[in-house]
């Protein structure tokens, strides 16, 4: 909902998004571009779909875990013209190297 004044609409419906890759997966390759591995809905909200992958590495030891993010995807939400700041959303859908094979 956006609050015009008095005024109350839903926008929900005018409201675009584009998603990019950046980055590489855990196992170095580069991230694929949507639809594949995460989807965006007309509300802005991401799903993990297949192929699955994971973004974070554990560089930390055995007793404490210290991750990076090796890649993310860029999100854009755009309304009436403009654009927002990117936001990036890591992802985590895979098994990784981390304890028990975690993702991270």
């Amino acid at each position: 909902m956006a609050n015009f004044g008095k005024e109350s609409d839903n926008v929900t419906n005018q409201v675009t998004y584009a998603v990019t890759p950046t980055g590489f997966s855990l196992d170095g390759q580069n991230l694929p571009n949507p639809p594949q591995t995460v989807t965006i809905s007309s509300t802005g909200m991401l799903t993990a779909v297949p192929p699955f992958v994971c973004t974070y590495h554990n560089v930390g030891t055995a007793t404490a875990a210290a991750y990076v993010l090796t890649g993310s995807y860029q999100v854009l939400a755009t309304f009436r013209g403009v654009t927002s700041q990117p936001f990036f959303v890591g992802v985590g859908s895979a098994s990784g190297d981390g304890p028990s094979s975690a993702c991270g």
